[in-house]
Formats: structure tokens, C-alpha cells, sequence
């Protein structure tokens, strides 16, 4: 995963190079999990191909092991044996049972870095002592190791739309087409307006003002951490809402958290329609987790820095 801005500081950027190296190192080769429907008909399907690294081509909630320290000019070939593992060890006849997590929970962490070394042919280096401030996209402006800007948008579920008095599309679309700046995506559904020159930022602030947009320094701790899933009616595994019911929790807790001066707390809220975890509510500080129409397991207790999952705290509780 790259930053979402990383023209921010050499570092970012150094990450986002790194990221790319991945992607480039590792495509899949074969196209075979394409299919193109129109009208009830199949019209196109993709083609198979021999894969040299990925092969041919029940959950549970796990965080990652940091095992190990690689110089960056290495991680390309690290990746690569990595994913070479899961394909020798991974359990590939059970698709709910194929994902990397289980093959490490099942070798245990100390087998599978034993493994990663001897076919790299070094040891990689031990583990480095780090920690995350935030875990939180940054919104609002923020500026560029180069002068230029960022700012950062919140859209509840990742939706951009107009209405309610919102004309959110029509104004991004502006953005996009008359200031010279690109548009990121982050990975909690947001938005991020970057490389903005200096001279363009009160463009900026009057197209959005004039769009109807809340600028995100006007909202609220919980409303800024909340992520959802599209659960119902969208997924067919939901077994309750997630996305059109978040926003009205949100603001009922908000009135709770005033009443006890928490409101500018920074509080994250993760909801999904079920327990696979799509809207990553096992790294929320409220996780809700849907068991039935109207119905979540309630989870608490995450670390701050997310190095620590939630648990449960209450099963198949109701909205009141």
C-alpha cells in the first residue's frame, strides 16, 4: 500500500517507488479471471497464461508479522519469494482458506521466515524499531516538500455525489478540469486534491464552498474515522446494512460524545454487513459486525497504532 500523497517528503515518495516496483514485478501474467457480460450473453473471456510466480491460478480476522527488514533495492525479489511461498504452501482447493494469513498461521511465522531465507539465499536483516503517530488520512491542506498542496477530502463510504443540497461530483469535476493539480484516492475511502499550486488554493476552497461541500476541518473526530462496507443490497455474503446506516450512527454517537467533551476525539468507527470484514471493523475502536437484518457483534478494545485487534464485546446487538 503507497501513500496517497507522496510528494509530501522524499520518504513517501521513496515508498511510492517501491510500491510501483511491486506492481510492475509482479502482474499476473494470465487473464483468465475475466469475463465481459452484455445482455445475459458472454462476449468476451480472458485468456489463460502460464503464471511463473503465482501458479494456477472459512475467515478469521489476523494482523501482520513484521519478521523482517529489507534494504529497498531488494524488496522486489523479497516480494517475489514471498509470494512464491503462499503458492507451494497456500492452501490452493479452498478458496476461503487461500490467503496468505492462513498459510502463516498454519507454518507459524518462525518456519516461514526460515523458508524466505534460505530462498533468498541470505538472512534478512532483524526487525527495526518504528511507530505511527496516526493511522488516519490527513485532512485538509497540507503542503508539498516542493511548496505545492494537498488537501484532503472526506466522503462518508467513499461516495461522491450530488445531493442534499451537495453538488460533491460537479465540484471535483471542476477541480479536475480547470486547476492543475491530480486527484488521489486513499485507502479509507477518500479523496485527496494534490499538487495544487499555491496560487490556486482559494480557487479551490471557493469551488467547493460554492459546491456545498463541509470542509473536513468542520467535522467532527468520529465522523473523520468512520469506514463502511457497501453490505446490502450490493453484496450478496451481507447479512445486514452497513453503508446507508453508518451515517445516522455516526451522528447519534456524536451527540453522546458532546455530552462527555469527546467530540474532537479521534475515535474509529468500522462497520461491515458481515463477518469477512470488507470495511475492516476488527481495526476499529467501535467494530461492528453485521449477524443479522438489524443486528451486529459489537467489538472493542483495538490499539490506537493497530498493531492490537479488537474483541468482542457483545453479540447481535440492535441499533437502540
Amino acid at each position: 500500500m503507497s501513500p496517497s500523497n507522496p510528494f509530501e517528503s522524499d520518504l513517501h515518495g521513496q515508498v511510492l517507488g517501491l510500491a510501483q516496483r511491486f506492481h510492475d514485478h509482479l502482474p499476473r501474467q494470465s487473464s483468465a479471471y475475466a469475463e465481459i457480460w452484455l445482455n445475459e450473453g458472454k462476449i468476451s473471456v480472458g485468456e489463460k497464461a502460464e503464471e511463473p510466480i503465482y501458479g494456477k491460478t472459512t475467515t478469521f480476522p489476523r494482523l501482520a508479522d513484521v519478521i523482517c527488514c529489507s534494504e529497498p533495492e531488494k524488496g522486489d525479489l523479497v516480494s517475489e519469494e514471498e509470494v512464491k511461498i503462499q503458492h507451494d504452501f497456500g492452501d490452493r482447493g479452498d478458496r476461503r482458506h487461500a490467503r496468505l494469513k492462513y498459510t502463516i498461521e498454519n507454518c507459524e511465522v518462525k518456519r516461514v521466515k526460515q523458508e524466505l531465507n534460505d530462498r533468498l539465499g541470505w538472512s534478512l536483516d532483524e526487525t527495526c524499531e518504528f511507530s505511527f503517530d496516526l493511522t488516519t488520512d490527513r485532512c485538509g491542506w497540507s503542503v508539498d516538500k516542493d511548496g505545492r498542496w494537498a488537501l484532503g477530502l472526506l466522503f462518508q463510504g467513499g461516495r461522491l455525489l450530488d445531493q442534499d443540497g451537495s453538488n460533491a461530483r460537479q465540484a471535483i469535476r471542476r477541480i479536475a478540469l480547470e486547476i492543475n493539480c491530480e486527484l488521489h484516492l486513499t485507502a479509507k475511502q477518500n479523496l485527496v486534491i494534490a499538487r495544487v499550486p499555491r496560487e490556486d488554493k482559494e480557487k479551490v476552497d471557493e469551488i467547493l464552498k460554492d459546491g456545498g461541500l463541509c470542509m473536513p476541518y468542520n467535522l467532527l473526530g468520529l465522523l473523520l474515522n468512520s469506514i463502511s462496507c457497501t453490505a446490502l443490497p450490493t453484496s450478496s455474503l451481507a447479512m445486514a446494512e452497513s453503508e446507508r446506516c453508518l451515517p445516522d450512527l455516526v451522528d447519534e454517537l456524536d451527540e453522546i460524545l458532546g455530552e462527555f467533551g469527546l467530540r474532537e476525539e479521534s475515535i474509529a468507527i468500522c462497520s461491515t454487513g458481515f463477518l469477512n470484514g470488507c470495511g475492516r471493523p476488527y481495526l476499529g475502536e467501535i467494530g461492528l459486525v453485521g449477524k443479522a437484518p438489524g443486528k451486529y457483534n459489537l467489538y472493542l478494545g483495538v490499539g490506537l497504532d493497530g498493531m492490537r485487534l479488537n474483541k468482542l464485546y457483545r453479540k447481535a446487538i440492535t441499533h437502540d
